[in-house]
């Protein structure tokens, strides 16, 4: 004889199923890990030197016209990129400075 479930059974037994197919899953394991690395101090400190760098190559890329090479020569890129690095030193001085000097 066959046993007749009404809808809300069949829908619990499909979650407990699917739950317990997702706790032994490997990519569940991998986001566990993530998030506990993601609450760590060192984590915090590596994300804070991060966004310095990438500001500077977000800055070199956007504003000094860098994302897209014109020149051709290592020489000449390195004269564009030491021109760039010069430049973006200067804006971030002008930030640096105290608002009384008058920069």
């Amino acid at each position: 004889m066959r046993q007749v479930m009404c809808r809300t059974e069949t829908y619990r037994k499909r979650e407990q199923i699917v739950w317990a197919f997702a706790i032994f899953t490997p990519q569940l394991e991998a986001r566990h890990r993530m998030k506990e690395r993601q609450t760590g101090d060192g984590y915090k400190l590596s994300q804070k030197c991060r966004k310095k760098i990438e500001e500077v190559f977000g800055w070199l890329k956007e504003v000094a016209g860098m994302g897209r090479s014109r020149w051709v020569g290592r020489w000449k890129l390195q004269q564009v990129l030491e021109l760039s690095a010069a430049a973006f030193n200067l804006v971030r001085m002008r930030k640096l400075a105290p608002v009384g000097r008058g920069w």
